[in-house]
């Protein structure tokens, strides 16, 4: 298990034939935009981050997170639209429910706040920094940044709005960050959860025990698939 919560959480079975599919983010999304948005999305209204800097252990939050040094804006993937659509389309033909999101839609919440659906279809950017670059980056050495950084914050997805924690602007209160780190990623709740599908860039780099640990898959009763593509 990832952490004591996982003891505390009932065994769910998996709901039938229900899909989450993200994918498309409009990474340079405003705040004020994604205000909008969280509020004709059900359930995900703006509210407290739920993995904040307050719950996160010492160690985590005193390192920035890796990507935060380099910013830049995120290039658009309008390839994952039709990928998303395409998913979408072959599972309502079978019978499935699918609830997509992309474009503004693809945001951190809606991840952060998934129940356990049967299956989950993530396509954006991901990122992973390896101890050689943390060891050499000159960018990296300096005095906010050590050489043993928590790898938990050095991998991760990026969904709608990230550009501006890219850029290096303040978290907006009752938001999340568009962010998502392997830290922040262990503590969703997959529980019921059969297969995840992760079609990101950099995934390739990184080990699949480090993947495991994104996705957050640990369950008391079960652990889904993973598939990185």
């Amino acid at each position: 298990m990832n952490s004591t919560n996982d003891v505390l959480r009932a065994p769910q079975s998996p709901k039938s034939k229900v899909a989450v599919l993200l994918g498309n983010p409009t990474f340079d999304l405003t705040e004020a935009e994604q205000r909008t948005t969280l509020e004709k999305i059900p359930g995900t209204k703006s509210a407290p981050q739920l993995a904040s800097a307050e719950s996160a252990p010492a160690a985590a939050t005193a390192l920035p997170r890796s990507r935060d040094i380099r910013g830049g804006p995120l290039k658009p993937l309008p390839g994952t639209q039709t990928e998303v659509d395409a998913v979408g389309a072959q599972l309502r033909a079978a019978g499935w429910e699918v609830d997509s999101y992309a474009r503004a839609s693809a945001l951190e919440e809606v991840v952060d706040r998934m129940q356990g659906p049967r299956l989950v279809h993530i396509a954006t950017h991901g990122f992973f920094l390896s101890d050689q670059e943390i060891a050499h980056d000159p960018d990296l050495n300096s005095a906010r940044s050590v050489v043993h950084e928590d790898p938990m914050l050095r991998s991760g997805l990026f969904f709608t709005g990230a550009d501006r924690a890219e850029s290096g602007a303040p978290p907006s209160s009752g938001l999340e960050d568009g962010v998502l780190t392997a830290y922040e990623a262990a503590q969703l709740n997959l529980q019921g959860t059969e297969l995840v599908v992760l079609s990101a860039c950099e995934l390739d780099s990184a080990s699949r025990a480090t993947v495991k640990a994104f996705l957050g898959c640990a369950a008391v009763c079960r652990k889904p698939a993973l598939m990185p593509s």
